[in-house]
């Protein structure tokens, strides 16, 4: 998939390989919303994501913690029933991460420096020293995700990122940091 600047997206052709079918349903209702909204407001938009979405949108990339890296550079055991039926991350948490992934996405689309987001996330993410190495494995799943859905929408509708919406976008991007 080529951003803003020609460059392949670099999740790009690893998700389009393993995205699952979860962005049918509730999901497409999450990134409906998402779209819907200018760039300023995608990133306040927390309220406004249905718990059902971001439920189906957190179990469906659930099962691509398989092919996650730790820090030990092994990849996370099996999960057992009693396991799966337990979410990563309480649902405020994955409103919160999936939202980034979007505005992560929104940069990507608008030819920004999302990579410094995502970076800026995860550390912040480590510090809470709340997070297993697999949570936050399946953190950075969940960013991706909802980080390519967002740049997925927009190539399918064929529309660029207009210079307000970038001038927009830099200077949320600018906050974060």
């Amino acid at each position: 998939m080529a951003g803003q600047g020609g460059r392949e997206s670099r999740i790009g052709s690893w998700w389009r390989v393993r995205r699952g079918p979860w962005r049918t349903g509730c999901a497409a209702a999450l990134l409906a919303l998402a779209l819907g909204a200018s760039v300023p407001s995608a990133a306040r938009a927390q309220e406004g994501l249905p718990d059902d979405a971001v439920l189906e949108m957190m179990e469906g990339v659930r099962d691509l913690l398989p092919f996650a890296i730790l820090r030990d550079g092994s990849h996370p055991a099996p999960e057992t029933e009693a396991e799966r039926a337990m979410p990563l991350v309480p649902l405020k948490d994955g409103r919160k991460i999936i939202l980034t992934g979007f505005n992560s996405g929104i940069a990507e689309w608008c030819g920004l420096d999302w990579e410094a987001h995502y970076l800026g996330f995860m550390q912040a993410e480590r510090a809470r020293k709340q997070w297993s190495d697999k949570q936050l494995a399946y953190i950075g799943i969940l960013h991706g995700s909802a980080m390519q859905t967002y740049i997925d929408a927009m190539a399918e509708r064929g529309r660029a990122c207009s210079d307000e919406e970038r001038a927009q976008m830099r200077g949320y991007l600018e906050m974060r940091q």
